[in-house]
């Protein structure tokens, strides 16, 4: 019985020749037709079959052994349609028990998780269409795993897809995928579809990946000859994983979202790709896609090359020591080269760097990236986290700026030359083997700000390191942002070699701080917006002497805060004193007797507090028992450390007058002669806990303050008494003044220092040093006892 629709019936021959029939009989149907006679044809349709069987089997394709698997017949010829989705209640086996001609073949469980399996059984599949492309399609609801391990044989280009829906699955294509009349293709589509070739195939016309994934197993030829190529226009992101080497040029194209990746597919699995790849798009080259543990490695190798515009990430995932190389022909793309993932392998690029590639990247905390090859890329060298190292020498283009963050550039041994350093974190470094040596341009317009470069391994001072060619590639900051260890500072000699250096001599400048603003609107002034705002100055002592001021505020009123954050100065004044150095001080700013703090943009800023007049710190006609506005300035301060102030500065005070005091020394400034000015003091010596306050003079009458707009200081050493453990007194004991030298106990501003004696504290200390040493023997704490 004959399908409606099925062409002829041509009982004695095979599906080839009917397929060379009816492209004949076509051929004669146009011949006659040009001829202008008419000619009536019958129609020429594919046939549409369903199979039936939902148990396990094994089931024969052709009916063989009286079954009957189909509604009707069975399909075996040119264009046929074959629908075997069906909601299996076992995994089922249908064998090919002849060579099969069809155009469109959808198979799986099309419920649940039942396996399908289409085993040859001496037979095969061909895909033959009268036009267009033929179709292999996988149910659209089931998740089961679905096998075609006969050989195919291509007549058209095929297409691999899900028949609907976005259920995932995987397709196996064991067998050998061949061709006929041509080059042929197969284009694996459908995102949650993934699809598994193990075959040793031979068809020449290319791999397609458009939508998810395409996994090679088993042969290095599961992708035939031809080129791949992956994403483009309709593609929302294409992966192909491989465990298997492959010679195959790759073409990718951007798809309309997600990412085009190459990978390995799995722990212990590695590949080789030497057929090259061209960019229409960003790729990702990477070990695997999911975390693996254990001693294992995935290994990606590139040796093809890289052309193209697009940018080429290498993502090396999972905890083992997976690898990733680039290596063979140049890679020379339009675009960057960035590393990152958290696999603990190294990442080398031995192949020359062309300069198409705008920049190359280390992200990467675990894996280590080495360049070795000869590179002309044009961009930057950025290495933002773990660690980028030479693998020889001149492996850096002189021209790339180079960058180093949290991370390490390793020099190892190698020399090399390349554009300005620029370093960006505090653990910033550059590491030197024996012999190694880095010059850099001059970096000296580069700003460092918040960086500080650690120098590791063999620096040779005047040798190891250059910036530009004499001795003003960095700056003094710059220079004094630079560690190693045994080395106190450094300089530039002559040539831009960095040298260890002497200190430079410290100089005393007295500390000038002022309080500008430009507070613009209806008023003159504005509030902190609560009246336990407070004004913290913060002052750091660097390495070199400087004294830099960070200014912050509490305040509420956004305005007021950004104005006090503009204060911030890198350099208000120096010491000359090293026991200073490194040590941190702040002043903090509190009102009382008024309302907020408020700063005035009167004669160019200054502070005042809320009351009477905002501009100022002032009020009105109070007596000596009355509590005025006050403007009141706390140290906390280290020991060893106190200050002097030397001067400080109004506005908005002509005819005024203000009280400045130390809590011991009051000195009176009235009438103030000019609306600003500056006024001296003498003696104004501020110790830790202490406060230098502002306010107006008691029983001055109808007058007006001033605003408070800055001040000077100098930073005082103080000295620090020694006092060592002897055992004078016998008793073993730390209250016991007589076992000190000198003696009494030790206190505030001074150390205590304990050799070769075991000392008991039994009660609480009446006071307590600052730093106590024990060189050699014990403190022991006995009931109260208690520092």
């Amino acid at each position: 019985m004959t399908p409606i629709g099925k062409p002829l019936p041509c009982p004695s021959i095979s599906a080839q020749r009917k397929r060379n029939f009816l492209r004949s009989f076509d051929g004669l149907l146009a011949a006659v037709t040009l001829a202008g006679l008419a000619f009536a044809a019958p129609a020429v349709h594919a046939a549409s079959y369903t199979w039936t069987p939902l148990t396990a089997g094994p089931f024969n394709w052709n009916n063989a052994n009286s079954q009957n698997n189909w509604t009707s017949g069975f399909p075996n010829a040119l264009a046929d349609v074959a629908n075997m989705s069906v909601n299996l209640s076992a995994n089922q086996t249908v064998n090919l028990n002849q060579a099969i001609t069809l155009g469109t073949l959808t198979i799986g469980d099309n419920n649940g998780v039942q396996t399908f399996t289409l085993a040859p059984s001496s037979g095969s599949l061909i895909f033959d269409v009268s036009s267009g492309t033929a179709s292999l399609n996988r149910s659209s609801a089931g998740t089961g795993a679905t096998t075609v391990s006969s050989n195919i044989t291509l007549n058209d280009n095929l297409v691999v897809k899900l028949a609907g829906g976005t259920a995932s699955s995987t397709m196996t294509l064991s067998g050998i995928i061949s061709e006929s009349g041509g080059a042929k293709s197969l284009t694996k589509d459908s995102g949650t579809l993934t699809l598994a070739l193990t075959g040793s195939n031979t068809f020449s016309g290319g791999v397609i990946i458009k939508n998810g994934t395409l996994e090679s197993r088993t042969t290095t030829t599961t992708l035939g000859s031809g080129t791949a190529t992956m994403g483009g226009a309709g593609s929302t992101g294409a992966t192909y994983l491989t465990g298997q080497s492959n010679s195959n040029r790759f073409v990718i194209n951007a798809p309309d979202s997600g990412n085009i990746v190459i990978g390995a597919n799995g722990a212990g699995s590695g590949f080789t790709m030497s057929g090259g790849v061209t960019l229409n798009g960003n790729l990702t080259l990477q070990t695997n896609e999911n975390v693996i543990t254990g001693s294992t490695k995935a290994i990606s190798i590139l040796t093809g090359g890289v052309t193209g515009t697009g940018n080429l990430l290498l993502n090396n995932l999972g905890l083992a020591a997976n690898v990733i190389t680039i290596s063979g022909t140049s890679v020379n793309h339009s675009g960057s080269i960035t590393l990152q993932g958290t696999a603990t392998g190294t990442t080398t690029i031995s192949a020359p760097i062309g300069s198409n590639v705008t920049s190359v990247t280390q992200n990467s905390a675990t894996s280590r990236l080495v360049l070795s090859g000869s590179n002309a890329y044009t961009g930057a060298t950025n290495i933002n986290a773990g660690t980028l190292a030479l693998g020889a020498s001149n492996v850096l283009p002189d021209a790339s700026a180079v960058s180093i963050g949290a991370a390490t550039l390793d020099a190892a041994t190698f020399a090399d030359s390349a554009g300005t350093l620029d370093v960006t974190a505090a653990n910033s470094a550059i590491n030197l083997g024996s012999g190694a040596t880095l010059a850099f341009a001059n970096s000296s317009a580069v700003d460092w700000t918040g960086g500080t470069l650690n120098i590791t391994g063999t620096f040779v001072s005047g040798t190891s390191l250059r910036f530009g060619t004499t001795s003003g590639g960095l700056t003094s900051t710059q220079l004094s942002s630079i560690t190693a260890d045994g080395i106190s500072s450094f300089a530039l000699n002559a040539n831009g070699y960095l040298i260890d250096a002497p200190p430079p001599e410290l100089v005393a400048n007295d500390a000038v701080v002022g309080f500008p603003s430009a507070v613009s609107g209806s008023t003159t002034f504005v509030l902190a917006g609560s009246a336990t705002s407070t004004i913290t100055l913060t002052f750091s002592i660097n390495n070199v002497g400087l004294i830099s001021l960070n200014a912050s505020t509490n305040a509420t009123n956004s305005t007021f805060a950004s104005t006090v954050n503009a204060w911030d100065n890198s350099n208000v004044g120096s010491v000359a004193d090293a026991a200073l150095l490194g040590k941190t001080f702040t002043l903090t700013g509190t009102a009382s007797g008024g309302g907020n703090l408020t700063l005035s943009s009167n004669g160019g800023g200054g502070i005042g507090i809320q009351g009477e007049n905002s501009n100022r710190v002032d009020g009105l006609n109070y007596g000596t028992s009355s509590t005025p506005e006050t403007l009141t300035w706390t140290l906390s301060a280290p020991p060893g450390l106190s200050l002097g102030f030397k001067n400080w500065s109004h506005n908005d005070g002509s005819s005024g007058d203000i009280r400045v005091s130390n809590g011991t020394i009051n000195s009176d400034f009235s009438p103030l002669a000019s609306t600003t000015g500056t006024s001296a003091l003498s003696n104004f010596q501020l110790n830790n806990g202490e406060s230098l306050t502002f306010k107006e003079i008691p029983d001055m009458g109808a007058t007006d303050g001033a605003g408070i707009s800055g001040f000077s200081f100098e930073v005082i050493p103080v000295a620090i008494t020694e006092y060592a453990f002897d055992n004078g007194g016998g008793d073993n004991l730390w209250t016991n003044s007589t076992n000190w030298f000198p003696n009494g106990l030790p206190a505030s501003v001074s150390d205590a220092i304990i050799n070769g004696y075991d000392v008991i504290l039994n009660s609480a200390a009446t006071s307590s040093p600052d730093e106590l040493r024990i060189i050699n023997g014990s403190l022991t704490l006995n009931g109260s006892g208690a520092l």
